[in-house]
């Protein structure tokens, strides 16, 4: 992350009065990982950009530096000024002309529309009444750990199942993993949530994987290739990298996207 934008965060977290340790809180994250974020020493995730976003009230594309244009600011700043404008008429005409929770509405709505403006929400036109749309909706199995075996995948480690649209997991097959250990820790992924894998025997080279070595139980570490050899990066200062010849590695798949529950 730029220096700028590492500024930018922080600038935008006062300027909501927010402290540190309130974000990290909202984003169930450490507050030395949040402060990592904000000085630029942590990789800024997609998954964390968005709830950053969010928190602060802001766009990731601006949060990242792709714009100067904050949409958010821009929709409120004049649903503030008219709200002061009228403010000031009613105090010289001595009644009210517009309620206040009705000027909070309208900024409400103006956000809405811009949130399904950049994707956020889906689209609604009140202009007419629009059949329900349909989703068919497709079982991912949970694992609460494998092993390795001839099929590490089996049916009797599957400790649940999560529902989610086809058209989302359309690409591969998908499974949950829940994690065990603190070995990404430092990424925020700790012990007791759970990722969503596309089911893969190979990683993107830098991507957090599902790995297995010698016969262990399967552990989330980053994927870096050397040659015929595989690096094993952690997300923990206390545990060191390692690499091992690729043939030692079996990869059951890359992580997607991390979830916890509250």
């Amino acid at each position: 992350m730029s220096e700028a934008n590492e500024s930018r965060i922080r600038k935008l977290r006062k300027e909501r009065k927010l402290s540190g340790i309130k974000v990290a809180q909202m984003m169930n994250i450490t507050p030395q990982y949040y402060y990592d974020i904000e000085k630029g020493e942590r990789r800024l995730t997609a998954e964390i950009a968005s709830d950053l976003a969010d928190i602060l009230n802001t766009t990731v594309d601006y949060l990242i530096g792709k714009t100067d244009i904050n949409l958010y600011d821009w929709i409120q700043s004049p649903a503030e000024e008219a709200a002061e404008a009228l403010k000031v008429q009613e105090e010289e005409s001595q009644y009210s002309i517009v309620e206040p929770n009705k000027i909070v509405d309208m900024r409400n709505k103006s956000k809405a529309r811009l949130d399904a403006i950049m994707g956020k929400l889906p689209q609604k036109n009140d202009s007419y009444n629009s059949e329900p749309i349909s989703v068919e909706l497709v079982p991912i199995p949970i694992y609460g750990e494998i092993r390795a075996g001839y099929d590490s995948l089996a049916n009797e480690m599957i400790i649940g199942y999560e529902y989610m649209s086809k058209d989302a997991v359309k690409d591969g097959e998908y499974f949950y993993l829940i994690v065990k250990g603190d070995s990404m820790v430092e990424e925020g992924i700790r012990e007791g949530m759970r990722v969503l894998v596309k089911k893969q025997s190979h990683v993107e080279n830098g991507k957090i994987g599902v790995v297995l070595v010698n016969g262990d139980e399967g552990t989330l570490k980053r994927v870096f290739y050397d040659g015929n050899n595989v690096i094993l990066q952690a997300s923990n200062r206390s545990i060191g990298p390692k690499s091992l010849p690729i043939k030692e590695v079996r990869i059951q798949g890359q992580v997607k996207k991390v979830e916890f529950d509250v």
